[in-house]
């Protein structure tokens, strides 16, 4: 992909990938910071230098990005699909991991954002590439690790080469099981939310477990902007979940996830690299 039509097509991926490549994010643990960045005048990227209004700025080395899918589907994820047919990423979020610092922050991406997504036939090859929503490019591949390769590789160009160092995949089934594997979690409604369960009213602190959890997180108003709603709320459910996987000892997560392991979930992440997820304390989330 040129770096003109990148500007074309993504004018809006700078403000994304500033908060993980440039600026990061700080906040206390437990009060998570939602922030809409804005978007820049001009931007360039070579290597990994990026131009932004009128300054050079060069990537953090000691980062790590994971890439995080949540697929619309409850078949199993290991598998070969159609092209077309292997599921939307509904949810996609990244989590960058500062090797120094041990901090860890979550950049959201939204479903419905434009970009130029490959087509890929029964082989895996790429027959042609198509401007479309991100969330398209997961189904457009052959599903399991093919499709967790191909959004990977999208969403890396989409944020101007950001590095993407490994993938966590999981299907709507596992959002209830790894929830109530993890003991469920603890959220304060910031509105509204009774039309999703009768619990959740403004300020009150309501504990997701069963199918609460997926409920809480794939809800959507038949409204505009309903996405974004839907996102914020997702927002919320990560950021507890995180919290809860930050309390855990090193060498517990691994467990937790195994059972589930090819059915509800696929990553390329190794057994330590899971693990690890627990050294970090998490800072916040930016949408």
């Amino acid at each position: 992909m040129s770096i003109l039509r990148r500007l074309i097509t993504n004018v809006t991926a700078l403000t994304l990938i500033t908060g993980i490549c440039i600026l990061g994010t700080s906040c206390k643990k437990k009060e998570p910071v939602v922030e809409q960045l804005q978007v820049p005048a001009v931007t360039q990227t070579i290597g990994h230098t990026i131009d932004y209004e009128g300054k050079k700025y060069i990537y953090n080395e000691d980062l790590i990005n994971i890439l995080f899918l949540g697929i619309d589907t409850t078949d199993t994820l290991d598998k070969f699909s159609e092209p077309a047919n292997a599921g939307q990423s509904d949810a996609i979020f990244i989590l960058t991991l500062n090797k120094v610092t041990k901090e860890a922050s979550i950049l959201q991406i939204n479903r419905n954002a434009m970009t130029e997504i490959d087509i890929y036939n029964k082989s895996g090859q790429v027959i042609k590439s198509v401007d479309a929503q991100v969330t398209l490019q997961y189904a457009y591949g052959t599903g399991g690790s093919q499709s967790c390769w191909a959004s990977s590789n999208t969403i890396s160009e989409m944020l101007y080469e950001l590095p993407i160092d490994g993938y966590f995949t999981m299907n709507i089934s596992g959002i209830n099981k790894i929830n109530d594997a993890l003991g469920g979690v603890d959220i304060e409604m910031p509105c509204d939310y009774t039309e999703i369960d009768p619990s959740m009213a403004s300020g009150a602190v309501v504990h997701i477990e069963g199918n609460l959890a997926e409920r809480f997180v794939r809800y959507r108003r038949m409204e505009f902007n309903s996405v974004k709603d839907r996102m914020e709320r997702q927002v919320l459910y990560v950021t507890a979940l995180m919290d809860k996987l930050c309390d855990r000892n090193t060498s517990e997560i691994y467990n937790i996830i195994s059972p589930y392991l090819d059915d509800v979930i696929i990553t390329n992440l190794s057994v330590d690299e899971l693990n690890s997820l627990g050294e970090y304390t998490y800072t916040g989330c930016k949408i």
